[in-house]
């Protein structure tokens, strides 16, 4: 008789319960941490506290959203640095939820699992949620961006063009790097022919409205500011230097990526018994559509991010690696197959577990 362990039996029977308990089991960790052990608040934090408490439209930061919400918190809890630790949490707990919904849709709900807890190995470990900012703030808003393109794209729903252009608009509040983001979504809605279908509506049009109204206060700032201008491009006696800045952050996103590797190799036939009767997690086929948005949400967005950074000579991915590598797990598991065989599996979670909690 074959035995199968609880956790399996649960991703089978209860996928969403089993993603609800590690997410929140992640977060906790990140919560209690800070608040127990750090006698400061880390990092730029008390600067975007500081920033925050002026409200004001634009600072030389970036977009004021982050910078809001920080204070609003802040204030929310008696004027304690734990609002904000909380707040960041929250960030964490709606990416990888919305995350889900986007990887249960394409490959269903076990293997979406699977594929929010490789990605948990990746953001979590490239880019720790303690310190609160637009970097963190950009997570959730990118995967709900992600999460409203498929439904729009993939599954044709309509409804979601108003909360895709919430999205936009927030992302335009959040981070410089919104504009890349939104020309993403919108230059693989171009390349597909169902995309173009869904361009040629009028939906877009009131979507457009939306995120003019959102964004808009920002941009008048910018104006009025006189920032608005790209920053200057690189002499060409420089340009040896920027590729290898580009190289430079593009190997660390790809070294960010090394507990899905090895998670991926421990699971291999390699390392399985003679006698080993893995567990399957099995899904419907996926559609040459998902399999298109999926690699190209995983790579561009890594690939964009690194050469922005490379040409402006930035010290990190432009945008922030929980973002670019946000769709890694999901990638993984849509290449592994229909069929995906849980060898080892004391084995897989210690190393998850592992890679999740080193980072704390």
């Amino acid at each position: 008789m074959r035995f199968t362990s609880l956790v399996v039996e649960l991703i089978r029977a209860r996928p969403r319960l089993v993603v609800w308990i590690v997410v929140l089991a992640q977060a906790a960790i990140w919560l209690f941490l800070p608040a127990i052990f750090y006698g400061s608040p880390p990092g730029n934090l008390a600067a975007i506290l500081a920033f925050g408490r002026e409200y004001q439209v634009g600072t030389d930061m970036g977009p004021p959203l982050a910078f809001w919400l920080a204070d609003i918190a802040f204030r929310a809890v008696g004027n304690h640095v734990f609002g904000v630790y909380l707040l960041a949490q929250v960030c964490e707990i709606v990416t990888f939820i919305a995350f889900y919904a986007l990887a249960r849709a394409i490959v269903g709900g076990p293997q979406g699992v699977l594929a929010v807890l490789l990605s948990m190995t990746v953001v979590v470990f490239s880019s720790p949620s303690v310190e609160f900012g637009p970097l963190i703030l950009a997570r959730p808003l990118w995967a709900l961006l992600l999460l409203h393109s498929w439904q729009l794209i993939g599954q044709n729903r309509r409804s979601a063009w108003f909360a895709w252009s919430i999205d936009c608009g927030l992302l335009l509040l959040t981070t410089p790097a919104a504009i890349g983001m939104i020309l993403l979504v919108t230059g693989f809605a171009l390349a597909t022919e169902r995309g173009r279908r869904m361009l040629k509506s009028v939906d877009p049009i009131y979507a457009l409205l939306v995120i003019i109204v959102l964004a808009l206060p920002y941009l008048i700032w910018l104006v009025r500011a006189d920032v608005l201008a790209l920053p200057a491009l690189p002499a060409p006696a420089d340009l040896k230097a920027r590729a290898l800045r580009w190289g430079v952050v593009l190997g660390g996103l790809i070294v960010a990526t090394a507990a899905i590797a090895l998670l991926a190799i421990l699971n291999s036939r390699w390392f399985a018994g003679k006698t080993e009767d893995a567990p399957i997690i099995y899904r419907p086929p996926v559609s040459p559509l998902a399999r298109q948005f999926v690699y190209f949400f995983a790579f561009a967005p890594a690939i964009a991010s690194s050469f922005v950074s490379g040409l402006f000579n930035l010290d990190r991915a432009f945008g922030g690696a929980g973002v670019a590598l946000l769709m890694s797990g999901l990638a993984v598991v849509v290449a592994t197959g229909d069929m995906i065989p849980l060898r080892r599996q004391r084995l897989l979670r210690s190393v998850w577990a592992l890679a999740v909690a080193a980072p704390a």
